[in-house]
């Protein structure tokens, strides 16, 4: 995931993650618990910042994490179940962005546009036509 205001990008392999700011790798690989994990979580699905909250969330099986950039810890009262605040998304989640104000959900074949605000799916489309094919 990258945050636009700190120009970083953040790499996840397994248990790990690198920071790279302009285009330079700026660590050498960090345990993902360094950020306020679990030790038992094993990989990160999916990352989103989200412009509007300045918050980046973390996905990883059934549940999700809410990530304060600015304090750099988790947010109280995490994780929660991703179905319970993210009414549509019920399945696993392989990557996320936003666009827009909406995030978009990839998940297996097809990408969930949601809408934050509403709470709500909005539209479902096939990956591939991501591709334009």
């Amino acid at each position: 995931y990258s945050v636009p205001k700190q120009s970083s990008l953040y790499l996840f392999k397994g248990s790990s993650y690198w920071t790279v700011k302009l285009s330079q790798m700026k660590s050498r690989p960090q345990p993902i618990s360094k950020l306020g994990f679990p030790k038992q979580l094993r990989k990160i699905d999916a990352a989103v910042h989200l412009s509007k909250t300045g918050n980046t969330l973390f996905f990883a099986n059934d549940k999700y994490w809410s990530y304060n950039e600015t304090t750099r810890a988790m947010e109280d009262f995490y994780p929660r179940n991703i179905i319970d605040d993210f009414p549509g998304i019920n399945t696993k989640i392989n990557a996320t962005s936003e666009i827009e104000g909406f995030i978009y959900f990839f998940c297996g074949r097809e990408v969930h546009k949601y809408d934050n605000i509403k709470k709500q799916v909005v539209q479902s489309v096939k990956a591939i036509s991501w591709l334009g094919c």
